[in-house]
């Protein structure tokens, strides 16, 4: 007969979010365990949940664990569910914030709207509405020792009509306006109590250590969770490590503090013992790659969240040892063989060659203010490629031993690898060879001598040329972003025009339009769109220039510093030559632009052609590609 290990119990809202406190009424605790799914719900969904409760709806078991019993409370941990408990608790806390228009009954804002036009003829509904709601979002419960109240609402309306129609309701209008307003405010009260939903609640009493299993089974359907976030639960089997690195705990320790602030217990977590405890493969992969994060802004992309499973310290370190990136799942076995703490400082040391190579072209800071965080155009595996491919001409691997040796081919290849990287990498975010999935592709690169080969000019002028044609084509009508792939070719070139004093200045450049956007808004219009913030017409200006000509050509511009008598001609023409150098135009170029309309909008398309042209040599001849 098979013995059955679970059993069902309807909990309450209450008797849930009262075994989250530190001492449960009930006598039961519910616990968060560490390889639990992250908090990942965003508003929208957390908005659901509640509707779906006060409608009555079904919204699925909370699966627990039985622990036992400690001093007398029985302790439950939690296997599934801590999206829907980590909500209801936010409810409880704040029930106010789960209100909104579509909440409010038609016939609630028709009454009192009726009423208020009466006094205030130019009020309306929506006025009513969009001010109830602000009410009700600055309370912080429904009852009335949270300020709920008729008269707490009247004064508040009479405030907004104030502030909205230089008018105020008389004492009257406010005792006649909370009479109205009572019985929908107590309407409003008992369809927010949820207390009273039961939720069914399975109770688990098997062995423990099929939880991980249990937990990815039951998380193996639908989008619920992301393959790195389920690696916290089947990881958890593996026999605990040390990490030395205090730096990689500290990013461990954000994670689970994250979780306490949301006012939730995580199993066997005592800040005072975490930086002397052991911790899982999963643990240490998710802090290396939030500390990468940290320290290399240039090559890594955050999730901007403490509690996020970053995929980068998974992906990184499987491609370092020569782990298949398709089969994650089974990457301790790989690493359990490794010295963790050399194969890290290998890692570094790697991640540091590739960040130098880089840096001098991507690291300039073209449109943006000094100190502000780079834009990360490249994917994940990109990056992730070529790192491997430095990791693996660094060092000689033996994954099956777990062997890290130094590669005696690596100072031959040393010099190649730091000329070529640069342009690997802006060749083929130019070709978007990274679109769509990169496991193999990113396996292939880094096991092979792809990066070591040279990128010919009859490469660069096939890749080019492609690319200048989808950029001509665009069809703009309205200002849009510009476009970060131009950005980083621009930066290829200004990085060499760049002087170090210019660099490291003050000075903020902006990369913009030559040919102000104004100029040919009005153009595009009439021509269903016109390739504006195509490369053909962009570049590095400064930014007191660029913001001081508005939607003037900087010869215009200059013209107009004479006129005002602000410059003198032979200080204009000095002040045109440093921006000339940066924008690769002269006047008779520009010429052009005062008679532009759309039929002779050709001029327009050969001003794009030939500019690219001289940035195209430009890029060659600065880059010394020949």
């Amino acid at each position: 007969m098979i013995e059955n290990y679970t059993d069902v119990k309807p909990w309450s809202v209450e008797d849930i979010i009262n075994s989250l406190k530190d001492n449960p009424p009930k006598k039961e605790k519910i616990i968060i365990p560490k390889f639990q799914r992250t908090l990942v719900w965003n508003d929208r969904q957390r908005k659901l949940l509640i509707d779906s409760i006060k409608k009555g709806m079904p919204i699925g078991a909370i699966l627990v664990y039985k622990m036992g019993d400690n001093n007398g409370v029985t302790e439950y941990q939690l296997i599934d569910g801590l999206q829907r408990v980590t909500t209801l608790k936010k409810y409880n806390e704040k029930p106010t914030d789960f209100y909104y228009e579509e909440n409010l009954s038609d016939d609630f804002v028709k009454s009192v709207w009726e009423f208020l036009s009466q006094q205030i003829p130019q009020i309306n509904e929506e006025d009513v509405k969009k001010f109830i709601i602000e009410w009700i979002r600055s309370i912080k419960g429904f009852e009335e020792a949270q300020n709920f109240s008729s008269f707490k609402l009247a004064n508040f309306l009479d405030n907004k009509i104030k502030e909205y129609f230089q008018q105020e309701l008389t004492k009257e209008d406010i005792t006649n306006l909370v009479e109205l307003l009572t019985p929908y405010l107590q309407k409003i009260k008992k369809e927010s109590d949820i207390s009273d939903f039961k939720i069914p609640v399975i109770i688990y009493t098997g062995e423990k250590t099929e939880l991980p299993i249990i937990f990815e089974r039951i998380n193996s359907k639908g989008t619920q969770l992301n393959k790195y976030q389920i690696f916290a639960a089947t990881w958890s089997t593996y026999e605990p490590i040390e990490i030395q690195n205090t730096e990689i705990i500290d990013k461990i320790k954000a994670k689970y503090d994250a979780l306490i602030d949301e006012g939730l217990e995580v199993e066997n977590y005592d800040p005072s013992k975490f930086y002397t405890s052991k911790f899982t493969y999963f643990e240490y992969l998710f802090g290396l790659g939030k500390l990468l994060v940290e320290k290399y802004p240039l090559l890594f992309k955050s999730s901007n969240s403490e509690h996020e499973a970053d995929s980068i310290g998974f992906n990184l370190v499987a491609i370092c040892i020569n782990h298949k990136l398709n089969r994650l799942d089974r990457l301790p076995e790989t690493l359990r063989k490794f010295d963790l703490n050399e194969l890290e400082k290998n890692l570094f040391e790697a991640v540091n060659f590739v960040n130098h190579s880089l840096i001098p072209f991507i690291g300039l800071k073209a449109n943006k203010k000094h100190g502000s965080e780079f834009p990360v155009i490249h994917s994940e595996l990109q990056m992730v490629s070529i790192i491997g491919k430095v990791f693996n001409s660094m060092y000689q691997i033996n994954n099956q031993k777990g062997n890290i040796e130094k590669n005696p081919k690596w100072t031959s290849k040393k010099d190649i690898l730091k000329r070529n990287i640069p342009y690997h990498y802006l060749y083929d975010i130019i070709k978007g060879y990274w679109s769509g999935t990169g496991d193999k592709k990113a396996m292939e690169r880094a096991y092979s001598e792809w990066y070591e080969n040279n990128i010919d000019k009859d490469q660069w002028d096939s890749l080019l040329a492609e690319w200048y044609e989808n950029e001509k084509n665009k069809k703009e009508k309205n200002r849009t972003s510009i476009n970060k792939i131009a950005v980083f070719f621009l930066k290829y070139i200004y990085t060499h025009l760049l002087t170090a004093n210019e660099e490291l200045s003050t000075t903020e450049f902006e990369v913009d339009h030559v040919i102000p956007f104004a100029r040919l808004k009005s153009i595009a219009e009439q021509m269903d769109g016109l390739p504006i913030s195509s490369i053909g017409n962009l570049a590095l200006i400064k930014k007191e220039i660029n913001r001081e000509k508005r939607d003037k050509t900087i010869y215009e511009y200059c013209d107009e510093l004479i006129k005002n008598k602000k410059m003198t001609q032979s200080q204009c023409e000095e002040k045109t030559k440093e921006i000339e150098k940066y924008t690769f135009t002269n006047s008779n170029m520009l010429s052009f632009i005062n008679k532009l309309s759309k039929d002779n909008i050709d001029k327009f398309y050969d001003y794009l052609d030939k500019r690219f042209s001289i940035m195209k040599q430009k890029f060659y001849e600065t880059n010394e590609i020949n």
